[in-house]
This record gives structure tokens, sequence and C-alpha cells, in this order.
């Protein structure tokens, strides 16, 4: 910066009748975490989260977050946070350490046992700096699966008998009724599972570059698995965002490695996660519970049945948007074994600080 200025005392002995003077500074960025309003929490970790921005998406995302109707919602340790608004149906029970939205709540008549801190801004995608896992994302969206894998159950008074095709030494099937089929980990162009199919995920990462669906009374489990699904499927004239969708009768469980438990390619915490734009349905139970965090930042996610219920204690929803259907347990107390990112959910302001 430069300023011309008159010469006043130095003109007793000087014909220079002004000077130049220069000075420089700079300055950095500083972000904090601002503070709740309402009272009640200083905004710990956030267990549900929705990450549309009403200011950049165009629109006022009233019900980003909108959660059961005639269910309870259950979060431990943890908070619900939605950069746009949080919708609240009626006869719905929320029991949780605080309630965060960059809107406001809209209470359709039902019960929220948390701080309500409306207007409180937006948080970050925690996870949009984590190259780890944006590149094995990159990587699943770029891969060429080596088949489909379809399994199918065939049901009669005596039980039901599971069955699947798909490449060559990617799956096996018990003897019996009641058996179940085994996917090994690899990369495959799809995934079905119907009419009361039992399969198992063997630990290690799954990837599907197509959709998949869970349908008719079927189960999928996997235990140390991490599951990407590619963002879209190109054929020669279009490209068709991928889904993945989980029909009231079946049940979704999968456990994400831990830390230690990360030897065979899995993402540490991260049990299912996707750059797709397109839905997923996720539905889970108490006896089949699932833990990690899904990670779905560009697309909605529908999610009902138990999630933390006799688990690990770690289960966390990132989302677009979210929509949490039945009783849902999400719990963040055991995640600190998974290595998930830590944030919190009280938004992040910026401010410059003067340093020279």
């Amino acid at each position: 910066m430069q300023k011309t200025v008159k010469a006043t005392l130095s003109s007793a002995f000087s014909t220079t009748p002004s000077y130049t003077v220069t000075a420089t500074g700079a300055a950095e960025l500083v972000s904090t975490a601002g503070a709740a309003t309402g009272g009640g929490n200083g905004g710990e970790q956030p267990c549900v989260v929705t990450l549309r921005n009403p200011a950049t998406d165009g629109d006022d995302g009233d019900d980003d977050l909108d959660i059961c109707s005639g269910g309870t919602v259950n979060t431990n340790q943890c908070t619900l946070r939605s950069n746009g608004g949080t919708t609240l149906h009626s006869g719905c029970l929320v029991n949780s350490d605080g309630s965060f939205c960059g809107g406001h709540l809209t209470n359709n008549s039902g019960t929220l046992n948390a701080t309500n801190n409306q207007n409180n801004g937006t948080i970050n995608d925690p996870y949009a700096s984590n190259t780890t896992v944006q590149n094995a994302l990159n990587n699943a969206d770029s891969a060429n699966g080596t088949g489909a894998i379809n399994c199918t159950g065939s049901t009669n008074y005596r039980g039901t008998i599971t069955s699947c095709t798909g490449p060559w030494g990617s799956v096996s099937c018990g003897y019996g009724y009641g058996n179940t089929c085994t996917i090994q980990p690899g990369t495959y162009t799809s995934l079905s599972a119907d009419q009361n199919a039992n399969v198992t995920l063997a630990s290690g990462p799954h990837t599907y570059t197509g959709s998949c669906s869970v349908t008719n009374g079927s189960t999928v489990t996997g235990s140390g698995v991490t599951v990407l699904m590619a963002a879209a499927t190109t054929s020669w004239h279009d490209t068709t965002p991928n889904t993945w969708t989980t029909d009231n009768t079946s049940t979704v469980s999968l456990t994400a490695a831990t830390k230690s438990g990360c030897t065979n390619g899995q993402l540490a915490g991260i049990s299912f996660a996707s750059h797709s734009s397109g839905s997923c349905s996720l539905k889970g139970s108490d006896t089949t519970p699932s833990s990690g965090v899904i990670y779905y930042p560009n697309g909605k996610v529908t999610w009902s049945g138990s999630a933390a219920s006799g688990s690990a204690n770690c289960s966390q929803l990132i989302a677009k948007t979210a929509s949490i259907r039945g009783t849902s347990n999400f719990d963040t107390s055991g995640c600190g074994s998974y290595g998930t990112t830590g944030f919190t959910s009280v938004a992040t302001t910026v401010r410059a600080c003067l340093i020279h």
C-alpha cells in the first residue's frame, strides 16, 4: 500500500513538498467453529448429516432431513445436522444430543427431545478432502466390472435354498435348506438378491459398477467390508445414475472394517459409499445391525430399521438429503476404533486475521 503525505516539520530544512510512504501487510483466513444457538450443547459429532446447501442448490431445503412418521429415532452421544431444514412428522419421537439445521425445524406434531439449534449455517462435507476415500470412489466410477451377480431363493414347505450366478470364482453357496451364498471381494457390474435369498459379503472391498437391489425378503450381510457403488452407468446414448434398492421386506447389514482390521483393501470405517446422485434405500434390523459410515454425498438415502443396536456403537449417515423411517438407532460413541473422520455439528465461520 502506498500513500503520499504532505511534508510538515521537514519543510523547515528541505524543499521537498511531499513524501510517498509504502507499507505492506499480510492476512490469513482462519476457520473457527461457531457457537450453538439455543444453549444445551456445544455441537457434538453428528451421526446423521445432510449436506445440501440451499444457498447454492437453488431451493429452500425445508425437508433435507425428513424424519419418521410414527417411529423413534435415537442418537447416542451424537446429533442430527441438516444444512437446510429438518421436518419432524406426526407421531415421531426423536431422542438426540442436539438438532442443528441451517434453516428451520418444521415440527408436524412430533416430539423432539433435543436442543433445537435453528439458522445455524452449514458445515462442509467431512470426507471431501479425504483423499483415500475420494480416490477409491473415483476409481469405482471408472472401473469395469467382471460381470453381474444374481442370487435368488427357491422356497417350499421345507425352507429356502439360495443359489447365485456370477463370474468364475466370485460366489460360492452352501448346501441344503437355509444355506448362505458368499460373494468374494471384487469388482462386479451389479448385485441382485431376490426371493428370500441369503447372501454374505466376504471381508474386503466390494465394488459394483451398476445398480444393486435386495428385494422380496432377501438378506445381505457383510462384516469387515467396504461396499462402493459407481456413480453412474454409461451406455452408448446416455448416462444413468446408479441406485441401491432395499425393499421393506428385506434387510442389509454392513459392518465396516476397523483401523486395525483393514488388511484386505477396505476403507477404515466406511461400510458403504458412492458418488451417485440416484436414490439409495437401506433397511436394517436389531438382529443384523450395521456399523460404520454410510457416505452418499450427492444423493438421497432412505433409511429404515435399527442401525446400531448390538453393534460396535458406530453408525453414521452422511448424505445430500435423507429420509429416516420407522425406528432407527445411530451412535458415534465407538467410532474411534473405526478411524472415522471427526467433526462438529455447528457451522464453521471464516475470518481474516492480520499477521504482520
